[in-house]
């Protein structure tokens, strides 16, 4: 740790360590072997660094870069310095983290560059390929060349050069020798062009507006502001505001600009995104975090996280089953608790888990792992919790649904009876009983907490951290002293939106159609439960069901989003320079090689070049989606079903049988393995794409595209129709919208048709 006496000059200090450390480097290796071992390696095409910038663009609004960092010069030795890498890499890579910073900077950061290349190799073990594993950042005090190919050897995809570093004055006492260089501005243009020869493009570094004038002069697409001055390493999160205030950002549209240190909250990443950052890049607060995924959650803010699941409960016959599974339930809830109206026996149950079995192809219960099922007083919540969310989620999506149990203040060994006796999933308890250990019971247990109108988030955190290690998660729900569950009735979400922030909850209580879009949002709850508010008369209302499922999973509250700033984060700016950098590659691939293009008069570039920013938008905006898919499912009527063609099949595969016909693949013909026997010919099924509102697939495109119009605030519509199809369902998509609209068919057409 450096002491205040010596900080003012601290960058001098690592600069010159830094040049004596790459010229004892250059004594075991030249800068020739170096290069020859790098194309060595270039040889395998897979390790060719990937392209930061379009990984950061691939993240969204803002992209969150993780740091693996050992030690800083300000606190010396870290707390989480003996951190295990492949484990915090990994995690980092589920977290969807756009970039993996690596310190790399022996004496004061404690880092290497093994460290790089391990969690290199370690990314790309997680099986998301180039294009979407993160990219590696070279983090460090980068004076020479011999860095760079350093860098890229040991897996680097980008590497950081330091403004600061090559002001006047930062080595005025160094003693130059052999192929070294003075520290200016003419050694970074030149180390940016060669990181750039290498395939990388650099993260270059500013701290000051004369800084940042700097990097823009030097043609620098990569700027990353950081918040601690490098003198005295005092951190300021105003500089990124200030600095980027003083930027022409229309001019710059081209530039990705990141926030470096400071970044802790929510609430810091909020500061930094609306000064006009990219990427933000957190190390501190992700390395002492818990569990990372659960923090780049927060820092990214609500509106990001996975698909809300959804538990249907109180399910009774397996007609109510089957429909909410097809509905798209993540969970079906089987009522076993003493005193409900909506017990069942386990003859019934048993009913109603072989339908589910059925649909789901399986006929056993869903094997948990048992890795995940560890206890211990000393189990972290949000690790615990949010470990167990993924894998609930996990097997959800592959199984269809999740049969649950669900009973109150009722022994262990009734509990466990009735679980192996009927073929339950999970088991949930409702009462007011506490869960001794998860071995207590045979299925994992999922455990609701009654939340009152005076509970405090104090008591709420307190109350569902002690069951991390036992429960596998936890299900706020309304206390009532009537009633453990199922009365209809809500409590105040805020304390339950902080504590989801924390780690994964459940929400229950007084949710229906009418304001479950609004709950999710409000929360981001990890699985809403729901009873009685999809209920006519005591019995599961198909239509109630469907419509709270869609809305769960595909929340859109008109009035809450535009009272709320998420959807519209996506800076204009930010937006057009996507589409300046280069509008044809990534987002837009209107031309393959030698052919497409665009050819249309001058007078169209604009509104056309408008559209293509606004698609650009809408298609990264969840509130957008959500309103096509609500319209899809309610008005179109999507998805549509496949019909079996039975005797089109029949007689297609007559005629292969008996050998008419050729297959379209050379040889195939003569394979006896290939549609040989009576296995020989296709089985046809039709999309029935007729079936949706006005009686073809036209009206997809149609409302997604009037939606669009109105976006741009556009008030009539002008089609153009052949057979009328496309006429009729832009008609109809505007008669709905409220818009208006001019059909147009040929002559010919109309005489046809």
């Amino acid at each position: 740790k450096i002491s205040p006496s010596v900080m003012s000059d601290i960058l001098s200090q690592i600069v010159t360590k830094r040049r004596e450390d790459v010229r004892e480097a250059k004594t075991k290796q030249t800068l020739d072997q170096l290069r020859a071992s790098l194309q060595d390696r270039d040889k395998d095409k897979h390790v060719h660094p990937i392209s930061v910038m379009r990984r950061v663009r691939q993240a969204g609004s803002l992209a969150i870069m993780g740091e693996i960092k050992r030690a800083s010069p300000s606190k010396g030795q870290l707390a989480h310095a003996s951190f295990d890498l492949p484990s915090q890499v990994h995690d980092y890579v589920h977290a969807g983290v756009a970039v993996i910073s690596v310190l790399t900077e022996p004496t004061w950061f404690k880092g290497s560059l093994q460290d790089m290349a391990a969690a290199r190799k370690v990314a790309e073990q997680q099986g998301l390929g180039p294009f979407f594993r993160p990219a590696i950042l070279r983090k460090d005090f980068i004076i020479d060349r011999y860095q760079l190919y350093e860098a890229r050897l040991h897996g680097a995809d980008t590497v950081l050069l330091i403004v600061a570093a090559f002001q006047e004055g930062v080595d005025k006492t160094a003693q130059l020798s052999g192929d070294e260089r003075a520290l200016d501005l003419k050694h970074l243009a030149d180390l940016i062009a060669e990181s750039r020869e290498l395939g990388m493009e650099p993260l270059v570094e500013v701290a000051t507006d004369k800084e940042m004038t700097v990097a823009l002069q030097q043609g620098a697409k990569f700027i990353g502001i950081n918040n601690r001055n490098l003198h005295n390493l005092d951190v300021n999160t105003d500089t990124t505001r200030t600095i980027l205030s003083g930027v022409d950002m229309q001019k710059h549209r081209s530039v990705i600009f990141c926030a470096l240190s400071g970044i802790k909250t929510r609430q810091d990443a909020q500061r930094m995104e609306e000064a006009g950052v990219h990427a933000v890049l957190v190390g501190e607060a992700l390395m002492e975090a818990p569990y990372a995924p659960w923090k780049v959650k927060e820092l990214k803010g609500p509106g990001r996280a996975l698909p809300t699941l959804v538990k249907i409960c109180g399910i009774k016959d397996t007609m109510a089953a089957a429909n909410a599974v097809h509905c798209g339930a993540d969970m079906i809830g089987l009522v076993f608790a003493e005193g409900s109206h909506r017990k069942i026996t386990e003859v019934q149950a048993k009913d109603i888990v072989r339908t589910i079995h059925a649909i789901r192809a399986s006929s056993s219960p869903v094997s948990f792992p048992q890795q995940q099922q560890r206890h211990g007083e000393q189990v972290d919540p949000c690790r615990w919790f949010a470990t167990w969310a993924e894998e609930i989620a996990n097997q959800a999506r592959q199984k269809k649904a999740l049969v649950v149990g669900v009973f109150a203040n009722q022994s262990p060994e009734y509990v466990n009876k009735v679980a192996e006796s009927v073929g339950l999933d999970l088991i949930q308890l409702s009462g007011t009983e506490d869960v001794p250990s998860q071995a207590t019971y045979v299925r994992p247990v999922l455990k609701a907490v009654h939340v009152a109108d005076d509970t405090t988030l104090e008591a709420l955190m307190e109350t569902t951290s002690k069951f991390a290690g036992k429960a596998v998660g936890v299900l706020l729900d309304t206390k009532d002293p009537q009633a453990l569950g199922g009365t209809g009735k809500a409590f105040d979400w805020k304390g339950a939106s902080t504590l989801a922030a924390r780690w994964p909850i459940g929400l229950a209580g007084g949710l229906g159609p009418d304001n479950i879009s609004r709950a999710v949002l409000s929360v981001r709850p990890f699985l809403v439960d729901v009873s009685s508010g999809v209920e006519t008369e005591r019995s599961k209302d198909p239509a109630k069901v469907e419509m709270f499922i869609s809305s769960a999973k595909f929340p859109f509250d008109l009035e809450h989003e535009t009272t709320r700033t998420e959807a519209k984060r996506i800076r204009r700016e930010s937006i057009e320079a996507k589409i300046a950098e280069d509008p044809l590659a990534g987002y837009f691939p209107a031309r393959f090689g030698d052919f497409g293009g665009r050819f249309v008069p001058e007078t169209l570039v604009e509104p056309l070049e408008q559209l293509e920013r606004a698609y650009w938008e809408a298609s990264h905006d969840p509130a957008f989606h959500a309103q096509v898919e609500q319209l899809y499912k309610h008005y179109v009527h999507r998805p549509t079903p496949l019909y079996y063609a039975k005797q089109l099949t029949e007689a297609v595969r007559a005629r292969a049988q008996k050998g008419e016909g050729s297959s379209s693949r050379p040889g195939l013909d003569n394979d006896p393995a290939f549609y040989s026997g009576p296995d020989r010919g296709a089985r046809i099924w039709l999309k029935r794409e007729d079936l949706t509102h006005t009686g073809s697939h036209k009206i997809n495109n149609a409302i997604a595209q009037a939606l669009l119009a109105m976006r741009l605030g556009k008030k009539r519509i002008i089609a153009e129709t052949g057979a009328g199809q496309h006429g009729v369902a832009t008609a109809t998509a505007c008669a709905m919208l409220g818009l208006e609209c001019i059909v147009y068919m040929g002559g010919d057409d109309t005489r046809r048709q």
